[in-house]
Formats: structure tokens, sequence, C-alpha cells
């Protein structure tokens, strides 16, 4: 199995307070692998670490060279569009025609059927699976997924 990703050393702390200090961790290809702890923990902040949208306060992150990391973050805000609107313009490469067969498939497999409300209307759990049909439909190397199980809305 080839090496995707490697860190050494990580630490992150918000203030006072450490999230986690001297973590080192290696991803292989076909590793699955699963976070558990606590709220506020730091393992959102973990997964935004290696998907490159926050850095850690120390520590050396080494992702294998041109790796395409996808994250999918706990919740997701789309614009007032249409969901395969919104998977055409994730596609930038390739003929009208191909990016459509694409973006009908993906929507297709997590249970879309075309006849969805604009994205910006959909329920917490239709996000979720229209963030994710985003992720797939570029083909990621790595794809981290951040709070998979839907969370119902605080009343």
């Amino acid at each position: 199995m080839s090496l995707l990703y490697n860190c050494q050393s990580l630490s992150k702390s918000f203030g006072a307070r450490k999230l986690f200090t001297d973590l080192s961790l290696s991803i292989f290809e076909r590793d699955r692998i699963g976070l558990i702890g606590p709220n506020g923990s730091g393992k959102s902040t973990l997964l935004k670490i290696f998907a490159g949208l926050e850095h850690p306060d120390t520590g050396t992150i080494a992702p294998k060279k041109g790796l395409r990391i996808g994250y999918l973050p706990q919740s997701s805000d789309f614009p007032d569009k249409k969901p395969i609107d919104i998977l055409l313009e994730t596609l930038t490469e390739g003929p009208d025609y191909e990016r459509r067969r694409l973006a009908e498939m993906w929507l297709s497999k997590l249970g879309f059927t075309g006849q969805e409300p604009s994205s910006a209307h959909l329920s917490g759990g239709w996000k979720k699976r229209l963030g994710l049909a985003k992720e797939l439909i570029v083909e990621p190397d790595l794809l981290l997924l951040d709070d998979l199980q839907a969370r119902k809305e605080a009343q």
C-alpha cells in the first residue's frame, strides 16, 4: 500500500486550551480511519488541518505529491441553485454532456430524483448528501468526512 498522507508531532491549541500535542499519523491507500472523542476535543480541527484549511501550531505535514483531498464539513450551505447546477459548477473540465452525465449519476446514487427544491432549501440531511456528491464527483484520493451523521437542528 502506498503512503498518502503523513504528519509528525502536530499540536494545536486555542488560547490556553490544548486540543492535541505531539500527534503523529500516517494514512495509506485503502485505510479507513475513524476519530472518536467528545465534543470540543479537536476532531474537526484535525480534519481541517489535514484538508489544508487550518494550520497546526507545530509539526510537519507531508501529503503525497499531487494528492487530491476531499473534505465534507459538519454542515454545508449552498447557494440558491438546483443540486445539479451545484455539481456542474464543481466540474470544470470536460464536455458539457459528460459533466451532466456525471452530475446526474452522483445525484441519483445518493437518492436525488431531480425534483428537489433549490439547494438552499434542502434539509440538513439532503445538504449532507449534496456535499458528499460534490466531493465524490471530483474523485479525491483521500476523503475526509466530518460528522457524517446528519445532526438534528437545535430547537
